[in-house]
């Protein structure tokens, strides 16, 4: 037998040998499928990931100094600090912005040694065939939920094929602590979408390749929703927590200059309010100064009995009003400085020419006029001495019963010293903004970013970490093969993406099907982070 021969018939044993194996393998794998104890044909597997802590480097890759990082450190600190001012701090914003333009820094650079979660790094995800026959190939719904997941943790990703279908690496670079997590993530869901199928599969809710792949479809496309959900809620609770921040020292302004004002109020002294003049019933001169009525003293002799009209008559007139310099005394006890004393009989001539006005008078009409009665004022001191002072009420009183007006204007009263802020800063008042649900709340209260800018940067930054953590592995990225189109179940869709809602890329919730207890389901849960 020739060499050539012998080779020829030994390939040929070869090849019957493992079709025979092959075929015995096929046979197993359908037992098992039929019997409801078998794997996916192939697994989703974390083999590497990122170094959390980050890589101390001498190298300076900006050409800024270290007093210009430093300054450029502190505005954008001042930036972020809860305490500082909205002008001032968009204005250190602003400055560090234009600082790090000019010097080549980015926010990333600056940061990049201060903590683990900004350290880059590159995780890989593994797909391997459970079964020797299976082959692993790109699909279009592995790659889209790739990007979904590496999109809402503001990172990147990319797929790595091999010769024969032996295996699929999915690569997320970028921020070290969300490439684990993603990773992590990826795993998780790649399973349960693998695992979903297959059980609908093996009981005939999806019939066909059309249908499997449809599903598979549906699920990705729900996760690429979820994220780009996830990336509005951020935006959304950024921008109310900025609304607050605003509102918020804005209230914190008002209410120091109102403390402020009602301070200087308080130190000067209130304006007394105008009084108006007491107009009382007893007539006394217009010039005098004081509101008292000038009383007249006490009388010296009994009061003469008042005889009876014999006929109504009116009231006498008021006595007419004494001069400004009157006392209130009688004439006979005040003598003035030109008084000359008069022999006796000239005074008691004097005294009886004039007419006596303790006895009642006639009038031209022949009617009895009784003499004035003069008023008892014996409760009452002598004008010349001390007198109790009336209070305001006692004076409005008497200012109410004498114009005969009920609303009399009051004057104004000081305000309390309790109610006047004894510190020069009022307490803020608690904003009335847009009060979120219990379940917003919670999804979106650790998302919020300080502002809208803090948001935008923070982005930016993650992407560039991503660009240099992949320069750093040294790997050159292609286009891969565009994906044809295929057969489609829109029903298929639908139910994937209703089953889509069951994960959960922040990692709260993972609702696995009725068939928990199944061996094959994944038990690995990821825990979510910041985008």
């Amino acid at each position: 037998m020739s060499p050539t021969t012998t080779t020829t018939g030994a390939f040929l044993n070869w090849s019957v040998y493992e079709r025979r194996r092959r075929k015995r393998q096929i046979r197993s794998l359908l037992a098992s499928w039929s019997a409801g104890n078998a794997r996916w044909p192939y697994e989703a597997e974390t083999t590497s990931l990122a170094a959390t802590e980050p890589k101390t480097s001498n190298a300076n890759p900006s050409s800024a100094s270290s007093h210009i990082r430093e300054r450029i450190k502190k505005m954008l600190a001042l930036s972020k600090h809860d305490g500082t001012p909205e002008a001032e701090m968009f204005a250190a914003f602003t400055q560090a912005t234009r600082l790090m333009s000019k010097y080549n820094v980015t926010e990333a650079s600056l940061t990049e040694t201060e903590g683990a979660e900004l350290a880059r790094g590159v995780s890989l995800v593994t797909v391997r065939p459970n079964y020797p026959i299976t082959r692993v190939k790109d699909q279009q719904w592995s790659c889209t939920l790739a990007s979904a997941i590496a999109k809402a943790f503001s990172i990147k990703t990319y797929t790595s094929t091999f010769a024969g279908g032996s295996k699929l690496e999915v690569a997320f670079y970028g921020i070290a602590m969300n490439t684990t997590t993603a990773a992590t993530t990826f795993e998780m869901a790649f399973n349960l979408i693998l695992s979903w199928s297959e059980r609908k599969k093996r009981d005939r809710l999806l019939v066909g390749r059309a249908a499997i792949t449809s599903y598979r479809e549906g699920i990705a496309a729900g996760v690429r929703a979820a994220a780009e959900q996830i990336e509005k809620e951020v935006e959304a609770a950024t921008a109310l927590r900025e609304a607050e921040e605003v509102e918020r020292r804005t209230a914190e302004d008002k209410a120091a200059a109102e403390a402020i004002a009602a301070q200087k109020a308080r130190l000067q002294p209130l304006p007394s309010p105008p009084k108006e003049p007491i107009i009382l019933p007893y007539p006394f001169p217009h010039d005098a100064v004081s509101p008292k009525p000038p009383f007249p003293p006490k009388p010296s002799s009994p009061k003469p009995p008042a005889p009876k009209l014999s006929s109504p008559s009116p009231s006498p007139p008021p006595p007419l009003p004494l001069p400004s310099n009157s006392s209130g005394f009688d004439d006979d006890q005040v003598q003035p400085s030109f008084y000359r004393p008069l022999s006796d009989n000239a005074a008691s001539d004097s005294s009886s020419d004039l007419p006596d006005l303790s006895q009642s008078s006639s009038d031209d009409d022949g009617t009895q006029v009784d003499a004035e009665e003069e008023e008892d004022y014996s409760d009452q001191e002598d004008y010349g001495g001390e007198e109790e002072e009336l209070d305001d009420d006692e004076e409005a009183e008497v200012e109410e019963k004498s114009t005969g007006k009920e609303d009399v204007e009051q004057p104004v009263q000081p305000i309390a010293s309790a109610e006047r802020p004894t510190s020069g800063v009022g307490a803020s008042q608690p904003s009335q903004t847009a009060v979120l649900t219990s379940a917003q709340e919670e999804d979106t209260s650790g998302l919020a970013f300080p502002s809208t800018q803090h948001l935008i940067l923070f982005r930016a930054n993650a992407m560039d970490i991503a660009d240099k953590a992949l320069s750093e592995t040294g790997v050159k990225l292609c286009k891969g093969r565009a994906f044809v189109g295929k057969a489609w179940d829109w029903n298929a869709y639908k139910q994937g993406k209703e089953d889509a809602k069951k994960i959960d890329l922040r990692g709260k919730r993972i609702k696995e099907t009725e068939d928990s207890d199944d061996e094959s389901a994944p038990r690995k849960k990821a825990k979510g982070t910041r985008v």
